[in-house]
């Protein structure tokens, strides 16, 4: 609800302008999120120990980075309504469960980022995605290697990677097989010739 500081409309329609959206009170130190929208800073603190999440409580738009007071926008609500602002950070800080929230809250900002990491939303660790793409590349290689190795005639395959130069009789003869059922009538005089991979 938003206090009335003055009965003039004039100054009700400032007070909405400058009025946080949690707590629909004037802005004390307004934190301004990367989405444009700005809370108190008190009021971000609460949301994000309550959620434990990253993001805007307005609009739901992840932040980045870690929030900081807009300068501009505080000095401008302390100059238009100091007694009020006076009054509700002195509220704030009497308040120890509010201390404790802003304090872990800063916490939470100074923790150090890992250099080159990627901030995902769903809070993947990209080493564990490639982790996980090796492992299914391998899977898929030992899936292939096994096919092959029981689909085809293991002493056919071993042939075909030998030079024909080191051909013994028994390989051609086993070539010639390979070949189709045309070639029955060649195999018997291979055979029988001993002709090999230098003949």
């Amino acid at each position: 609800m938003v206090m009335r500081i003055s009965a003039d409309p004039e100054s009700e329609r400032t007070v909405s302008e400058f009025s946080c959206h949690c707590c629909y009170e004037v802005l004390i130190d307004p934190t301004t999120l990367t989405c444009g929208h700005s809370f108190c800073r008190h009021c971000l603190a609460l949301w994000w120990a309550n959620n434990l999440r990253d993001e805007c409580p307005e609009c739901r738009a992840v932040w980045q980075g870690f929030p900081k007071v807009n300068i501009l926008l505080r000095d401008a609500v302390e100059k238009r309504f100091p007694a009020f602002v006076s009054r509700r950070k002195q509220a704030v800080l009497s308040d120890p469960r509010l201390c404790n929230v802003l304090q872990a809250f800063q916490k939470h900002g100074e923790r150090p980022v890992r250099r080159g990491a990627v901030r995902v939303n769903i809070n993947i660790n990209i080493g564990d995605f490639y982790s996980g793409v090796r492992t299914a590349l391998s899977c898929m290689a030992m899936v292939v290697l096994v096919y092959c190795a029981f689909s085809a005639d293991s002493s056919y395959e071993t042939l075909l990677s030998k030079p024909l130069r080191r051909w013994s009789a028994d390989d051609v003869t086993l070539w010639v097989e390979h070949m189709g059922v045309w070639t029955n009538q060649y195999k018997e005089t291979f055979h029988r010739e001993q002709i090999n991979g230098r003949s």
